[in-house]
């Protein structure tokens, strides 16, 4: 896993280097979005996770280069202020309720370099944690489940659709799905507070790890025509 996340950044640190020295365009503007997520690891016996929307907005800086601008070959950087949300609550939804239902969210500012053909992208992004929080649906109790990895890795793949473009730069809807390669803590823990379970066998502990989809909006001010 180690290899494979560092050769995916010297791919892209080449990349880079050569869209630089090529660029026959260079555009940067403000990025807004809104995620859902849900935890893709299993949350252990006796849990189910569930699908939740963030609680506050996507923020982010892109910058794009394109080296091919007849086709839109190029690469894009982006820097964003993020947030992962999931529901883990009873798999015996008779003894589940909102004081025993808990949300988690996890914060991170990610820098993301991505290939960009066409408008579509893929790349990999770099989650640096901010911050995390577990409370329960009805907001009483908070539950602190272990400690946030420092350091992340995610794959992204998603799309920019263009929706008005003019000499000052062009307005897009974004589109976009990413998978955590990393786990969210540096160890397993237990997911729900409730231990013993309902059926009085004991809760087992696992390392949740997001799976997301967001939509928003950038504006891509054009700042160099070469």
């Amino acid at each position: 896993m180690f290899l494979m996340k560092s050769r995916i950044l010297v791919v892209c640190a080449l990349a880079l280097c050569v869209v630089r020295a090529s660029a026959v365009e260079l555009s940067l503007g403000p990025t807004i979005g809104y995620r859902g997520s849900i935890n893709a690891a299993n949350p252990g016996i006796g849990f189910m996770s569930g699908f939740a929307l963030g609680d506050r907005p996507d923020l982010g800086l892109s910058t794009r280069f394109l080296f091919d601008e007849n086709i839109g070959i190029g690469f894009m950087v982006e820097l964003e202020m993020s947030g992962y949300s999931y529901v883990s609550k009873l798999f015996d939804l008779n003894a589940s309720s909102d004081s025993n239902t808990y949300m988690t969210r996890h914060r991170y500012t990610t820098f993301a370099p991505s290939f960009y053909i066409g408008g579509f992208q893929v790349g990999v992004g770099l989650m640096y944690s901010t911050g995390e929080e577990t409370k329960s649906l009805d907001k009483k109790d908070t539950y602190s489940p272990g400690i946030q990895r420092t350091l992340a890795y995610e794959l992204r793949v998603g799309g920019m659709i263009p929706v008005y473009k003019s000499d000052l730069g062009d307005l897009n809807l974004i589109v976009r799905a990413s998978y955590m390669l990393d786990p969210h803590y540096t160890g397993s823990v237990y997911v729900h507070p409730q231990d013993p379970l309902p059926d009085g066998k004991p809760a087992v502990q696992s390392n949740p790890q997001s799976a997301s989809f967001s939509i928003g909006v950038n504006y891509m001010f054009s700042l160099v025509k070469i």
